[in-house]
Protein backbone atom coordinates (compact mmCIF):
# COMPACT_ATOMS: atom_id res chain seq x y z
CA UNK A 1 0.00 0.00 0.00
CA UNK A 2 1.67 3.14 -1.15
CA UNK A 3 1.97 6.05 2.07
CA UNK A 4 1.99 9.60 0.96
CA UNK A 5 5.05 11.10 2.12
CA UNK A 6 4.54 14.41 3.88
CA UNK A 7 5.00 18.31 2.48
CA UNK A 8 8.84 18.48 2.82
CA UNK A 9 8.93 21.75 4.96
CA UNK A 10 12.85 21.90 6.01
CA UNK A 11 13.40 23.79 2.57
CA UNK A 12 10.84 26.79 4.12
CA UNK A 13 12.89 29.54 5.25
CA UNK A 14 10.85 30.66 8.57
CA UNK A 15 9.79 34.30 8.20
CA UNK A 16 11.52 36.42 11.39
CA UNK A 17 9.51 39.67 10.43
CA UNK A 18 5.91 39.86 11.35
CA UNK A 19 3.52 40.51 8.03
CA UNK A 20 2.48 44.31 8.97
CA UNK A 21 0.81 46.40 6.48
CA UNK A 22 3.82 48.66 4.79
CA UNK A 23 3.84 52.22 6.79
CA UNK A 24 2.10 50.62 9.35
CA UNK A 25 3.36 49.69 13.20
CA UNK A 26 2.27 46.62 15.27
CA UNK A 27 0.92 48.63 17.81
CA UNK A 28 -1.12 50.82 15.33
CA UNK A 29 -2.73 47.61 14.27
CA UNK A 30 -3.35 46.27 17.99
CA UNK A 31 -7.05 46.27 18.93
CA UNK A 32 -8.13 49.51 20.87
CA UNK A 33 -10.61 49.02 23.32
CA UNK A 34 -11.58 49.61 27.33
CA UNK A 35 -10.09 46.00 28.18
CA UNK A 36 -6.58 46.55 29.01
CA UNK A 37 -4.09 46.95 26.87
CA UNK A 38 -0.82 45.22 26.78
CA UNK A 39 1.19 46.44 23.76
CA UNK A 40 3.04 43.46 22.23
CA UNK A 41 6.80 43.39 21.67
CA UNK A 42 8.39 46.35 19.05
CA UNK A 43 9.35 44.35 16.02
CA UNK A 44 12.31 45.75 14.18
CA UNK A 45 11.67 45.85 10.72
CA UNK A 46 12.98 49.12 9.28
CA UNK A 47 16.09 47.91 7.58
CA UNK A 48 17.75 49.93 3.93
CA UNK A 49 19.38 48.36 1.32
CA UNK A 50 23.24 48.05 2.09
CA UNK A 51 24.06 49.19 -1.76
CA UNK A 52 22.65 53.21 -0.96
CA UNK A 53 22.33 53.66 2.86
CA UNK A 54 24.87 52.02 5.06
CA UNK A 55 23.59 50.40 8.50
CA UNK A 56 25.78 51.68 11.61
CA UNK A 57 26.04 49.81 14.46
CA UNK A 58 28.01 50.64 18.33
CA UNK A 59 31.06 49.82 16.62
CA UNK A 60 30.90 52.45 14.16
CA UNK A 61 30.98 55.19 17.07
CA UNK A 62 34.08 55.74 19.72
CA UNK A 63 32.05 55.03 22.62
CA UNK A 64 34.61 54.88 24.69
CA UNK A 65 36.20 58.63 23.88
CA UNK A 66 35.31 61.67 25.58
CA UNK A 67 32.92 62.85 23.06
CA UNK A 68 31.60 59.32 23.40
CA UNK A 69 29.17 60.44 19.71
CA UNK A 70 31.67 60.65 17.41
CA UNK A 71 32.41 58.31 14.36
CA UNK A 72 35.12 56.18 13.44
CA UNK A 73 35.14 57.92 9.76
CA UNK A 74 36.80 60.67 8.09
CA UNK A 75 33.75 60.82 5.48
CA UNK A 76 31.15 63.43 5.09
CA UNK A 77 28.41 61.10 6.70
CA UNK A 78 24.41 61.73 6.92
CA UNK A 79 23.04 59.88 9.60
CA UNK A 80 19.11 58.64 10.31
CA UNK A 81 18.73 58.24 13.54
CA UNK A 82 15.40 56.19 14.05
CA UNK A 83 13.01 53.90 15.53
CA UNK A 84 10.14 51.74 15.02
CA UNK A 85 7.26 54.01 14.56
CA UNK A 86 5.25 55.73 11.45
CA UNK A 87 6.89 58.50 11.68
CA UNK A 88 10.47 56.83 10.96
CA UNK A 89 8.90 54.61 8.59
CA UNK A 90 7.79 57.77 6.52
CA UNK A 91 11.15 59.42 6.75
CA UNK A 92 13.11 56.31 5.81
CA UNK A 93 11.21 55.86 2.36
CA UNK A 94 12.43 59.29 1.26
CA UNK A 95 15.59 58.71 2.69
CA UNK A 96 15.92 55.87 0.54
CA UNK A 97 15.10 57.59 -2.44
CA UNK A 98 17.05 60.12 -1.54
CA UNK A 99 20.14 57.91 -0.84
CA UNK A 100 19.32 56.05 -4.24
CA UNK A 101 19.45 59.02 -6.75
CA UNK A 102 22.66 60.82 -4.39
CA UNK A 103 26.18 59.76 -5.07
CA UNK A 104 28.90 61.80 -3.52
CA UNK A 105 28.10 62.09 0.43
CA UNK A 106 27.60 58.51 2.50
CA UNK A 107 23.91 58.11 3.81
CA UNK A 108 24.13 55.87 6.98
CA UNK A 109 21.13 54.85 9.18
CA UNK A 110 21.02 53.34 12.52
CA UNK A 111 18.06 51.58 14.88
CA UNK A 112 18.34 53.44 17.80
CA UNK A 113 16.10 50.69 19.44
CA UNK A 114 18.41 47.90 18.16
CA UNK A 115 21.91 49.78 19.02
CA UNK A 116 20.71 51.08 22.68
CA UNK A 117 24.55 51.82 23.72
CA UNK A 118 24.49 54.24 21.13
CA UNK A 119 20.78 55.69 22.51
CA UNK A 120 22.61 55.66 26.13
CA UNK A 121 25.82 57.84 24.65
CA UNK A 122 23.44 60.32 22.92
CA UNK A 123 22.02 60.40 26.57
CA UNK A 124 25.02 60.58 28.59
CA UNK A 125 25.94 63.81 26.69
CA UNK A 126 22.74 65.52 27.46
CA UNK A 127 23.25 65.22 30.94
CA UNK A 128 26.69 66.32 30.68
CA UNK A 129 26.92 70.11 29.69
CA UNK A 130 30.51 70.15 29.23
CA UNK A 131 30.67 67.89 26.75
CA UNK A 132 31.30 69.93 23.52
CA UNK A 133 28.87 68.32 21.44
CA UNK A 134 26.02 68.37 23.91
CA UNK A 135 23.76 70.32 21.41
CA UNK A 136 23.95 67.24 19.14
CA UNK A 137 22.46 64.96 22.29
CA UNK A 138 19.70 62.73 21.80
CA UNK A 139 16.23 65.37 22.14
CA UNK A 140 13.97 63.79 19.01
CA UNK A 141 12.84 60.54 16.87
CA UNK A 142 13.55 60.35 14.07
CA UNK A 143 16.56 63.44 13.52
CA UNK A 144 19.00 63.68 10.42
CA UNK A 145 22.79 64.47 11.67
CA UNK A 146 25.17 65.17 9.63
CA UNK A 147 29.09 64.18 10.07
CA UNK A 148 32.41 65.79 9.29
CA UNK A 149 36.13 64.24 10.37
CA UNK A 150 34.87 61.83 12.95
CA UNK A 151 32.54 64.98 14.53
CA UNK A 152 28.60 65.79 14.31
CA UNK A 153 28.42 69.17 12.49
CA UNK A 154 24.35 69.85 11.86
CA UNK A 155 21.67 68.37 12.12
CA UNK A 156 19.01 69.43 9.31
CA UNK A 157 15.85 71.32 10.27
CA UNK A 158 14.42 71.40 6.88
CA UNK A 159 11.58 70.09 5.13
CA UNK A 160 11.43 66.40 4.90
CA UNK A 161 11.41 65.64 1.66
CA UNK A 162 13.24 64.06 -1.56
CA UNK A 163 14.01 67.30 -2.98
CA UNK A 164 14.80 69.63 -0.35
CA UNK A 165 17.43 67.11 0.82
CA UNK A 166 19.42 66.10 -2.33
CA UNK A 167 19.62 70.21 -2.17
CA UNK A 168 21.04 70.00 1.38
CA UNK A 169 23.31 66.54 0.96
CA UNK A 170 24.85 67.98 -2.45
CA UNK A 171 25.23 72.00 -1.99
CA UNK A 172 25.71 72.24 1.87
CA UNK A 173 26.22 69.32 4.27
CA UNK A 174 29.29 68.77 2.81
CA UNK A 175 30.60 72.00 3.02
CA UNK A 176 33.85 72.97 5.18
CA UNK A 177 32.85 75.70 7.51
CA UNK A 178 29.21 74.79 7.48
CA UNK A 179 27.80 74.35 11.05
CA UNK A 180 23.99 74.55 12.03
CA UNK A 181 24.34 73.23 16.19
CA UNK A 182 20.69 73.49 16.71
CA UNK A 183 18.24 71.10 17.31
CA UNK A 184 14.58 72.60 16.62
CA UNK A 185 12.41 69.58 16.77
CA UNK A 186 11.95 67.42 20.23
CA UNK A 187 10.41 64.01 21.82
CA UNK A 188 8.81 61.94 19.27
CA UNK A 189 4.91 61.13 18.34
CA UNK A 190 3.47 57.98 20.50
CA UNK A 191 0.95 56.10 18.54
CA UNK A 192 -0.98 53.95 21.23
CA UNK A 193 -3.39 56.46 22.33
CA UNK A 194 -4.76 55.05 25.49
CA UNK A 195 -4.89 56.79 29.23
CA UNK A 196 -5.86 55.00 32.74
CA UNK A 197 -7.17 57.04 35.67
CA UNK A 198 -4.74 59.19 38.11
CA UNK A 199 -3.82 58.57 41.48
CA UNK A 200 -3.70 61.15 44.59
CA UNK A 201 -0.27 62.64 45.33
CA UNK A 202 1.16 61.92 48.88
CA UNK A 203 2.12 65.37 49.59
CA UNK A 204 1.01 68.16 51.65
CA UNK A 205 -0.59 70.86 48.89
CA UNK A 206 -0.83 74.32 50.21
CA UNK A 207 -4.83 74.91 51.10
CA UNK A 208 -6.07 71.75 51.40
CA UNK A 209 -6.21 68.71 54.22
CA UNK A 210 -2.55 67.69 54.85
CA UNK A 211 -2.12 63.90 53.16
CA UNK A 212 1.09 63.35 54.74
CA UNK A 213 0.35 61.05 57.46
CA UNK A 214 2.26 61.20 61.05
CA UNK A 215 0.61 58.08 63.20
CA UNK A 216 -0.89 55.29 63.05
CA UNK A 217 -4.41 56.83 63.39
CA UNK A 218 -4.37 58.95 60.24
CA UNK A 219 -5.07 55.27 58.63
CA UNK A 220 -7.75 54.13 57.27
CA UNK A 221 -9.88 52.39 54.60
CA UNK A 222 -12.28 55.20 53.59
CA UNK A 223 -9.00 57.42 52.59
CA UNK A 224 -6.18 55.23 51.15
CA UNK A 225 -2.82 56.66 50.07
CA UNK A 226 -3.23 56.04 46.73
CA UNK A 227 -6.41 56.83 45.54
CA UNK A 228 -6.15 55.52 42.58
CA UNK A 229 -9.48 53.58 40.86
CA UNK A 230 -9.12 50.14 39.72
CA UNK A 231 -12.44 50.47 38.08
CA UNK A 232 -11.64 52.89 35.44
CA UNK A 233 -10.53 50.95 32.52
CA UNK A 234 -8.16 52.33 30.09
CA UNK A 235 -9.42 54.00 27.25
CA UNK A 236 -8.75 55.69 24.46
CA UNK A 237 -7.55 58.87 24.59
CA UNK A 238 -10.57 61.73 23.49
CA UNK A 239 -13.27 58.94 22.97
CA UNK A 240 -16.59 58.60 24.81
CA UNK A 241 -15.29 56.14 27.10
CA UNK A 242 -12.59 58.68 28.12
CA UNK A 243 -15.02 61.41 28.44
CA UNK A 244 -17.33 59.26 30.57
CA UNK A 245 -14.43 58.19 32.80
CA UNK A 246 -12.80 61.50 33.27
CA UNK A 247 -16.49 62.17 34.86
CA UNK A 248 -16.34 59.29 37.48
CA UNK A 249 -12.89 60.75 38.28
CA UNK A 250 -13.99 64.35 38.79
CA UNK A 251 -17.35 62.88 40.93
CA UNK A 252 -15.22 60.63 43.23
CA UNK A 253 -12.18 63.67 43.16
CA UNK A 254 -15.64 66.00 44.35
CA UNK A 255 -16.63 63.39 46.77
CA UNK A 256 -13.61 63.10 48.48
CA UNK A 257 -12.87 66.91 48.55
CA UNK A 258 -16.36 67.53 50.20
CA UNK A 259 -15.82 64.56 52.76
CA UNK A 260 -12.33 66.54 53.59
CA UNK A 261 -14.43 69.81 53.64
CA UNK A 262 -17.01 68.61 55.89
CA UNK A 263 -14.61 66.77 58.14
CA UNK A 264 -12.46 70.27 58.46
CA UNK A 265 -16.17 72.17 59.02
CA UNK A 266 -17.23 70.46 61.68
CA UNK A 267 -14.05 70.81 63.84
CA UNK A 268 -14.13 74.38 63.28
CA UNK A 269 -18.12 75.30 63.90
CA UNK A 270 -18.21 73.30 67.10
CA UNK A 271 -19.13 75.68 69.06
CA UNK A 272 -21.25 77.91 66.78
CA UNK A 273 -23.44 74.26 66.61
CA UNK A 274 -24.55 74.81 70.34
CA UNK A 275 -26.38 77.97 69.29
CA UNK A 276 -29.91 77.16 68.52
CA UNK A 277 -30.52 78.27 64.60
CA UNK A 278 -34.21 79.07 63.39
CA UNK A 279 -33.19 76.07 60.91
CA UNK A 280 -33.93 73.49 63.91
CA UNK A 281 -37.05 74.68 63.96
CA UNK A 282 -38.13 74.91 60.27
CA UNK A 283 -35.38 72.27 58.48
CA UNK A 284 -34.30 74.77 56.56
CA UNK A 285 -30.63 74.57 55.53
CA UNK A 286 -28.63 75.22 58.23
CA UNK A 287 -26.42 77.80 55.87
CA UNK A 288 -29.34 79.86 55.01
CA UNK A 289 -30.19 80.39 58.98
CA UNK A 290 -26.93 82.23 59.79
CA UNK A 291 -27.41 85.06 56.94
CA UNK A 292 -30.82 85.90 58.33
CA UNK A 293 -30.20 86.02 61.75
CA UNK A 294 -26.85 87.66 62.19
CA UNK A 295 -27.59 90.82 60.88
CA UNK A 296 -30.49 91.48 63.36
CA UNK A 297 -28.93 91.19 66.73
CA UNK A 298 -26.22 93.49 64.92
CA UNK A 299 -28.56 96.05 64.30
CA UNK A 300 -30.46 96.45 67.53
CA UNK A 301 -27.36 98.31 69.16
CA UNK A 302 -26.48 100.52 66.48
CA UNK A 303 -25.28 103.83 67.52
CA UNK A 304 -28.30 105.54 65.15
CA UNK A 305 -31.23 104.69 67.87
CA UNK A 306 -29.97 107.88 70.40
CA UNK A 307 -29.35 110.59 67.52
CA UNK A 308 -33.00 110.08 66.42
CA UNK A 309 -34.63 109.80 69.73
CA UNK A 310 -31.93 112.95 70.88
CA UNK A 311 -34.14 115.48 68.37
CA UNK A 312 -37.59 114.51 69.42
CA UNK A 313 -37.85 116.41 72.39
CA UNK A 314 -36.83 119.51 71.13
CA UNK A 315 -39.32 119.15 67.85
CA UNK A 316 -42.39 118.57 70.56
CA UNK A 317 -41.06 120.91 73.39
CA UNK A 318 -40.93 124.03 70.71
CA UNK A 319 -44.68 123.97 70.42
CA UNK A 320 -45.35 123.58 73.86
CA UNK A 321 -43.46 126.66 74.44
CA UNK A 322 -44.60 128.96 71.98
CA UNK A 323 -48.16 128.38 72.63
CA UNK A 324 -48.51 130.09 75.84
CA UNK A 325 -45.70 133.01 74.81
CA UNK A 326 -48.41 134.91 73.17
CA UNK A 327 -51.19 136.85 75.68
CA UNK A 328 -52.99 138.51 73.27
CA UNK A 329 -54.21 135.88 71.26
CA UNK A 330 -58.13 135.87 71.32
CA UNK A 331 -60.00 132.40 72.56
CA UNK A 332 -63.17 131.98 71.08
Amino acid sequence: MATTAPANTTNKAPSSIAAIPKGTTQITQATMDNRPFHPPEVVQRLAFSSETIKRLTSDDFDLGSKEVITLKYDDCVLVLFHVENTESYQLADIWAIVAQQTAGPVFAAINMLSERRVAEAFTRVKSDGSNPLHWAALRQYPYILVYRKHWPVAVYNGPREVQALIDYALTLACEAGYYEPMQIGGSMQGEARIEMGPYEPYTNIPNTPPRVRKDSLEYNAEQPIRGFNPNIPIVITGSSEARTATGEIRSEELRQQQGENEGVATSLTEEAEAVPTIDQITGEPIVAAPSVNAPLPVATPSVPQPNITLPSPTITNEPSIALPASPGTPTR
